[in-house]
């Protein structure tokens, strides 16, 4: 499943990247460089999001097969 997610999130990042690059063949600076700025944007969103998820369930995934399930709520 998360080898899933990795490739879905690689073709995103691919198309998006492929997207500037045909705008900014147009000469218009504006549209190119709104573009690159929501991608800049869009990464750090989905980094953020990532992190945050990893955060969260990673106490779950170590601590469950170790019968520790009575420290998670004092994470």
């Amino acid at each position: 499943m998360s080898s899933t997610s990795t490739i879905a999130l690689t073709f995103l990042f691919l198309v998006d990247f492929l997207d500037l690059y045909y705008l900014s063949l147009l000469g218009q600076q504006s549209v190119t460089a709104a573009i690159g700025f929501a991608v800049a944007k869009l990464f750090v969103t989905n980094i953020s999001i990532v992190a945050i998820l990893l955060s969260v369930s990673l106490p779950l995934v170590v601590l469950s097969p170790l019968h520790l399930e009575w420290f998670l709520p004092f994470i």
